[in-house]
């Protein structure tokens, strides 16, 4: 009869690890001790860049994998991989637009110059996605 119990251990041990870092995470945030993963997107050379929601008006850009390591964005939003290029732009959920690594500045960086996103959105007015153009020259 053959034993699973390193693949149990594994598990176990994996589950723990996983428990306590969420654990941390929350214990760190200012939002009702909730922490959302808002977006992530693939780096051209691998790894993950991914937007996390950590309060009302708050965010943190965190790479993992060997994504590079640029500039958080501190505040809620979404992630839209650069085509062609090692960057990405993130638009915070009031229409701001962030640029990161190669990714080009793209609205004078505030998705109100060159769209009809609301000059005064309301409280329930938000962006939620966004995609880029294939040619990567807006979203």
């Amino acid at each position: 009869m053959k034993t699973n119990c390193p693949s149990l251990f594994g598990f176990v041990a994996a589950a723990a690890l996983a428990f306590a870092t969420m654990s941390l995470i929350a214990r760190a945030s200012d939002y009702d001790g909730s922490v959302w993963l808002t977006s992530a997107v693939q780096a051209p050379n691998g790894g993950t860049w991914i937007q996390l929601h950590t309060g009302i008006e708050t965010g943190k850009t965190e790479a993992r994998g060997g994504a590079p390591v640029y500039e958080s964005v501190d505040e809620p939003g979404t992630i839209v991989s650069a085509p062609g290029k090692v960057g990405y732009w993130l638009v915070g959920k009031r229409g701001s637009i962030h640029a990161r690594g190669q990714a080009s500045e793209l609205c004078g960086g505030d998705l109100r110059n060159c769209s009809n996103y609301p000059v005064a959105p309301e409280e329930w007015e938000y962006v939620t996605f966004a995609a880029a153009t294939p040619d990567g020259q807006g979203l």
